[in-house]
């Protein structure tokens, strides 16, 4: 009941800001977003309806936990691979705490192939590149390359996510998306220190010549 009051005071929040900013709530973006494309078209190369999204991130979320055995997860892959990279240049990784609990431990010990979370983000970043090139994404990309301040932004800001997402035992998705799918009392706390950030990284954008 209260992860359902939770929800329901920030789907309320969300709608008056959009109200006081843009006058009604844009519901096509939800169900449809008008193109000119047929439905085929939209499915290959986007731009997707947010309740599409919601319904594939839903049902993925539940697939990954009934057959995985754990909610889906992304940066503790990274811990890994990192991990191993150190290994293979001679570093003991066994001697750090982290590392000797049990699930790390196995996750070290096993080849990432048999890793839910490593197979996992494989796909991810070979989905993610299918869906730039099916939307052309690679061309916009080559005539608008980053400024050296926006590629800066890019170092720190995944610098500070992936320290962060150790800090807070998941990023957006492992701590955020699938602690709040558990009802999870750590994923509203990230939630909240998260949304605090956010609005900290909104006001540095400028100075990284990004737009808001």
């Amino acid at each position: 009941m209260a992860q359902w009051l939770g929800l329901g005071l920030i789907a309320l929040w969300v709608n008056r800001i959009e109200r006081k900013a843009h006058g009604s709530v844009e519901r096509a973006a939800l169900l449809w977003q008008a193109q000119g494309h047929g439905v085929f078209r939209t499915l290959l190369s986007g731009r997707w309806p947010f309740t599409w999204a919601i319904l594939v991130l839903a049902l993925g979320n539940a697939l990954t936990l009934a057959i995985g055995g754990s909610p889906w997860s992304i940066t503790f892959a990274f811990n890994v691979w990192g991990a191993k990279a150190l290994e293979g240049v001679g570093v003991n990784m066994g001697q750090f705490e982290f590392w000797q609990w049990e699930y790390p431990a196995m996750a070290l010990k096993d080849s990432v192939l048999t890793n839910i979370p490593s197979v996992m983000n494989f796909g991810l970043l070979l989905g993610a590149m299918l869906a730039a090139g099916l939307a052309n994404r690679f061309n916009e990309a080559s005539r608008n390359r980053p400024e050296p301040r926006q590629f800066y932004a890019a170092v720190v800001g995944g610098l500070l996510l992936g320290y962060g997402a150790r800090l807070g035992f998941g990023c957006n998705i492992g701590a955020l998306f699938s602690g709040i799918a558990s009802a999870s009392v750590h994923a509203w706390i990230w939630f909240a220190c998260a949304f605090v950030g956010s609005l900290i990284g909104i006001r540095l954008r400028p100075w990284f010549r990004l737009p808001n």
